[in-house]
């Protein structure tokens, strides 16, 4: 258990790798509960099966979903303002500086400010991404950002990496809430 760091072990890995019966193995897991050396948990990818860790250590976000699950429930509300959020930020950015566009660092330095207690920068990628999927948000390359009307740019301010899927320009589409 404590060589899965984070990620865990199931409990059929553990009844494999110890050769101990289900019975015997079952009273070990509860007595080291009980002394709170380890703890059971279910991920989200699996949730009829144990997944057992050292106390102290805190699952994966592969296990717990990250900032868009509240324990086995996907928080479609958290998702709804945050993605709210980061249309406002684009929509204020562009209004605020009179520009047509708001570089990717600004937004993710934005929210990352905002939701400091639960979003990463992966977490902030994900949602410009389904915003555009979404068709509220453009993306504009790096290249074409530098000839928008104003000073948008193509920066990150240090966050996510300049070009590819991170860098650019997020705008508001015309029309998009």
């Amino acid at each position: 258990i404590c060589d899965s760091k984070d990620r865990g072990i199931w409990i059929r890995n553990l009844r494999h790798r110890t050769n101990l019966p289900a019975a015997r193995l079952s009273k070990i897991l509860k007595e080291l509960e009980k002394r709170r050396l380890i703890k059971g948990i279910k991920s989200i990818t699996s949730r009829t099966k144990a997944l057992y860790l050292k106390y102290d250590v805190i699952p994966s976000r592969e296990h717990t979903g990250g900032p868009w699950y509240e324990g086995q429930t996907f928080a479609s509300d958290y998702v709804e303002l945050v993605s709210s959020c980061a249309r406002k930020l684009v929509a204020d950015g562009c209004r605020r500086h009179g520009r047509r566009g708001v570089p990717i660092g600004e937004l993710m330095a934005g929210l990352m400010s905002v939701f400091d207690d639960r979003l990463v920068g992966a977490d902030v990628k994900t949602v410009l991404e389904v915003l555009k999927y979404d068709g509220k948000i453009e993306r504009v390359p790096p290249a074409v950002a530098s000839g928008l009307a104003g000073d948008v740019g193509g920066g990150t301010n240090g966050v996510g990496g300049g070009g590819g899927a991170g860098g650019g320009v997020f705008i508001k589409k015309e029309g998009g809430t």
